[in-house]
């Protein structure tokens, strides 16, 4: 996997296979609280693009994509080019990502 900054501020994972997941889910964005590591829950996830992404396997739980509150939210995903199974993902599907309350402009598109 190779995530390369793009400008301030944003986060481009691109051309990205997997064959297999043993456990878990393709993609997990959440924003947590964590008593053991942090005094406080994590202040956002924001512009993140993922851009070729192909997932061959089967078997996974949904993937989820989750802010913590109102002022720590998830803001502006973008999912270019997402195929599982070898179909394209060109809306949220529940069967596949799940989203929050505070998930916000969570978009995909084809290419």
């Amino acid at each position: 996997m190779r995530a390369t900054a793009i400008r301030y501020g944003s986060v481009l994972y691109s051309n990205i296979r997997v064959e297999r997941i043993k456990q878990g889910q393709l993609f997990d964005l959440r924003v947590v609280m964590n008593k053991d590591y942090n005094l406080e829950p994590g202040t956002g996830i924001e512009k993140v693009t993922f851009r070729n992404v192909r997932f061959n396997g089967g078997g996974v739980h949904p993937s989820r994509i989750y802010g913590y509150d109102e002022d720590r939210g998830v803001n502006g995903v973008e999912f270019i080019g997402l195929q599982t199974g070898g179909e394209w993902v060109e809306n949220t599907r529940t069967d596949l990502i799940l989203l929050n309350a505070y998930a916000h402009n969570v978009v995909f598109k084809r290419e």
